[in-house]
């Protein structure tokens, strides 16, 4: 039996955004770089939280300097193909999904696969500004696994607590 990927309309809307960053930067192609600018763009939820200590602006700026223009006329962000390696994130999210037994793809899963992709200027970029795909997947499960009323345990790393602690979920100090 075949598992079928439902996308939520969150990541719909990184998706379109994706796009809308592709042409706006003159590229005829959706790249890493244009998925990263899309959650940036639309994080919510535990795509957010994870986020929350980057300096977004900062992040999207370096993302579009690495980039840089692209030369294609502006056309219909829907007909842009995506690269290899932007399809190798959406499979990446898929499987994120499955792994965590969610129903859905959320932005948090097509972040976790940014971050997994370690080849693309978007995962790069966001690696960079300190993002671990542990520490974020540990964030996603235990923010997700919260909402299914399952119990997620593990030992969180320095930048789990201090998402747990912007979020509320975990005592300051």
């Amino acid at each position: 039996m075949a598992f079928a990927y439902n996308f939520t309309e969150d990541v719909r809307r990184a998706l379109v955004a994706a796009r809308e960053e592709a042409d706006r930067l003159r590229h005829a192609y959706v790249g890493t770089e244009h998925l990263a600018l899309g959650v940036l763009r639309t994080a919510r939820g535990s795509a957010a939280s994870v986020l929350a200590p980057l300096d977004a602006t900062a992040v999207a700026a370096e993302i579009e300097r690495l980039a840089g223009p692209g030369q294609s006329s502006p056309r219909e962000a829907a007909d842009l193909p995506y690269t290899s390696r932007g399809k190798r994130v959406l499979e990446l999210a898929m499987r994120e999904a499955l792994e965590s037994g969610a129903e859905d793809v959320d932005v948090e899963h097509l972040l976790l696969g940014l971050l997994r992709e370690e080849q693309g200027i978007g995962g790069r970029v966001l690696r960079g500004a300190g993002l671990e795909l542990g520490t974020a997947r540990a964030v996603v499960r235990h923010m997700t696994g919260e909402r299914r009323g399952s119990s997620f345990t593990s030992t969180p790393g320095r930048l789990l607590l201090r998402v747990l602690e912007w979020a509320g979920l975990a005592p300051r100090g």
